[in-house]
């Protein structure tokens, strides 16, 4: 029984399928299909340009909780009201920018106060010392506002000009994010620096047998050709190259 059921399926299948003959001629062609919709041109450049600025502005954003705490002591402290520093301190802005120099870091924070008091927190201490002080402080605050300048123009804030970014040329868009990138793992690189240059023993022990020794210790960061004053303001690869040429990439396509 089981036998015949499968030989009437099988004769079933082959009526249904018929012998298969030879291919016939082509028919004529049917209409065209319906346009897709347009695409967006670049539309991943742009969506990668967007997360790098993100994360750029994330790190210029860090931990901005302790920032509060650090701007007290900043104006707590007599240092900064101190005639080198030309009222500079009186400006909120500048405070964050001190803040942000060092990542909110109330530990580095503290390591910036005591180079600064051996500097001008002494009746001895010179002009140089002052103008010592003065620059170190410049660096401080310019590593961040060269940041802040980027992250405020209007192509990125208060939201995206998604339209205006995907008007640029595709080659404007991949360049702007490769200008972002530079200044992110120049930032942190900075910080680092900065870090490990204020760890260095000698700058304690220097210090207090004379605040002028001071000078060389920092010349990294105050001087023409230190490492970390390059990165800060060097002709190439800098936070202040690169936030120039950044606007310069934007204006140019308007």
């Amino acid at each position: 029984m089981k036998r015949m059921n499968v030989l009437m399926c099988v004769v079933n299948f082959l009526v249904i399928l018929g012998c298969v003959g030879p291919t016939g001629m082509q028919g004529l062609r049917g209409p065209d299909g319906r346009d897709g919709e347009k695409g967006q041109d670049h539309h991943g450049d742009v969506e990668l340009l967007m997360s790098t600025f993100l994360v750029l502005k994330s790190s210029y954003n860090y931990n901005l909780g302790d920032v509060k705490k650090i701007k007290d002591s900043i104006e707590k402290s007599s240092i900064f009201s101190h005639v080198a520093f030309e009222d500079k301190f009186q400006s909120d802005k500048n405070k964050d920018y001190i803040c942000i120099a060092v990542k909110s870091n109330e530990l580095v924070f503290e390591d910036v106060l005591h180079i600064l008091r051996l500097l001008v927190g002494d009746r001895s201490s010179t002009l140089q010392d002052h103008n010592v002080a003065k620059n170190f402080l410049n660096s401080l605050l310019d590593s961040a506002s060269y940041i802040d300048e980027v992250i405020n123009l209007d192509l990125f804030t208060p939201d995206f000009d998604l339209d205006r970014l995907r008007s640029f040329d595709r080659s404007v868009v991949f360049e702007l994010n490769l200008l972002l990138m530079g200044m992110l793992n120049l930032r942190e690189s900075i910080i680092n620096d900065i870090k490990i240059l204020l760890k260095n023993p000698n700058l304690a022990t220097l210090g207090s047998s004379s605040p002028s020794n001071l000078k060389v210790e920092l010349a990294p960061i105050i001087d023409v050709g230190g490492n970390i004053y390059e990165k800060i303001y060097g002709d190439n690869d800098s936070l202040k190259s690169l936030r120039d040429l950044i606007i310069k990439k934007i204006n140019t396509n308007v």
